[in-house]
């Protein structure tokens, strides 16, 4: 069995955390490619000199795997430094962040495809309201969170390390129940985010540093590498490179993988659903010295820079582009499986823009130049010039009636633009529409910082290519 393989079965010791708090754990036989694999899950240590030494062990291989501290967790908080209305801003919006961080995890297979937008919503932020006021609350309601999602993960019986993921929910019998992407929108960037906090600070490596060390081998040797184990990878050369539907999926009872019949399979996925899993990618390239982050997110966002299509006003792209002959149904060319338009929801862009900026911020695919041309299109192309501030869709359609087919305000942009910043201040006096208290607490930490065209954490340059580099396997794990 190989190395990626048995750290892979660190799986059954998350799921089994509960049970070995409670008393003897037990043991857990599993198939792996015809071999039998017992795990043990880790017991409690019976002494404080056992559990001392535990700690000390997880201290110093979380301090080996993420050799980089984040600086939005280190130094004091800006919270301290606040204005009197920005503390009062804050403590609006805290009230609210705790209660739904703290909301109970509906169970998956009685949700729809809503239960992972609404726990990334829930959980995401969590972590930006630690870095803003360093309220280890956050923390520990995250880890709950994190613990009852994880605990809905579905583990295939023979192939943890390729299919298990959270396959299995409702959505009126379509197939989109079968879009293990939801695992990266939901889940990775809050984990790592925690992960860095707890290797910023030593007083929550004291409390945390084995669950933070379970969690990152779990997303860097089980999840990410999941996505090349099951095809869903494809290099394109010198166009980058990009993800795609399974061709097939797990079936719950059995575990035998049943070919997809629907639109979706293998074909490219949206640009907003990988913008989720970028933005996994670029802070796994900031916290290690693993060049394979940094590769696969440059690959990613080539293949999306190059599809932009640039007016002389404003630019715009797609929801979706085609990346090759798995997105036509004669397998070759002419009618695509899906299409490709713009889409009637806004925030999805507003979603690209966040994916946009933090490559930028790292030095990866985008310029100062693409940062000018987007602020235009916000303010000069898309803005109604009307107050409160309504937009136009990126293609510059607008429908007055409806929850949809308008723009959105793209507040990351907020980092470059006073204007910006100032629009974004007089959408927060509306009403409390849904995720208000997100939007005040990102208000707040983007206002904390200067307004600034200079990249935040730029430090290395990376190929177009997805494949490996400087002798990075596949999974993330380096030779």
């Amino acid at each position: 069995m190989s190395m990626a393989r048995r750290l892979a079965m660190g799986i059954l010791i998350l799921a089994a955390g509960a049970v070995a708090a409670q008393g003897d754990p037990g043991q857990t036989t599993v198939a792996d490619g015809g071999m039998a694999v017992t795990v043990t899950p880790l017991a409690p240590g019976d002494g404080a000199a056992d559990a001392d030494d535990a700690n000390a062990e997880a201290i110093a291989e979380l301090k080996r795997l993420v050799p980089h501290v984040l600086p939005e967790f280190v130094g004091p908080a800006p919270l301290a430094s606040a204005t009197d209305e920005q503390k009062a801003m804050y403590e609006r919006a805290r009230t609210a962040l705790l209660a739904s961080g703290r909301a109970k995890v509906p169970p998956l297979a009685e949700s729809n495809e809503s239960w992972f937008f609404v726990l990334g919503h829930h959980m995401l932020p969590l972590m930006d309201a630690y870095a803003y006021s360093r309220d280890p609350e956050y923390v520990e309601i995250l880890l709950g969170t994190l613990d009852a999602v994880l605990a809905q993960r579905w583990q295939h019986p023979t192939e943890p390390d390729v299919w298990t993921g959270w396959w299995h929910y409702q959505d009126n019998g379509a197939p989109l129940r079968y879009m293990p992407i939801h695992g990266a929108i939901m889940y990775y960037r809050p984990a790592l985010k925690l992960i860095a906090a707890v290797r910023a600070d030593p007083e929550l490596q004291k409390k945390y540093a084995p669950r933070a060390v379970k969690l990152f081998r779990d997303i860097t040797e089980l999840e990410i590498p999941g996505w090349d184990r099951r095809g869903s990878w494809h290099d394109l050369g010198d166009r980058g490179g990009y993800y795609t539907h399974t061709t097939h999926y797990p079936d719950r009872e059995t575990g035998n993988l049943v070919k997809r019949e629907d639109q979706w399979q293998g074909s490219t996925l949206a640009y907003n659903k990988v913008h989720e899993f970028v933005e996994a990618l670029v802070l796994l390239d900031r916290m290690t010295e693993n060049p394979w982050y940094r590769t696969r997110a440059t690959a990613c966002m080539t293949f999306f820079r190059s599809h932009w299509r640039e007016k002389d006003d404003h630019v715009e792209w797609n929801y979706r582009d085609m990346s090759g002959p798995w997105d036509y149904k004669n397998g070759r060319d002419g009618e695509t499986k899906t299409g490709y338009f713009v889409h009637p929801k806004g925030g999805y862009y507003a979603a690209d823009l966040e994916a946009i900026v933090r490559c930028y911020d790292n030095g990866i695919v985008f310029t100062e130049a693409d940062m000018r041309r987007l602020v235009e299109t916000n303010l000069k192309f898309m803005y109604r010039g009307d107050h409160p501030p309504t937009f136009r869709k990126i293609n510059g359609s607008y429908t007055e009636e409806g929850k949809y087919g308008k723009g959105h305000l793209w507040t990351s942009l907020a980092r470059f633009s006073p204007e910006v910043r100032s629009l974004w201040a007089e959408q927060l006096k509306g009403d409390r529409v849904y995720g208000w208290q997100n939007r005040i607490l990102g208000y707040l930490i983007a206002t904390s910082r200067p307004v600034s065209w200079e990249p935040m954490y730029a430090r290395k340059a990376a190929s177009a290519t997805g494949a490996g580099a400087n002798g990075s396997e596949a999974d993330g794990t380096k030779k």
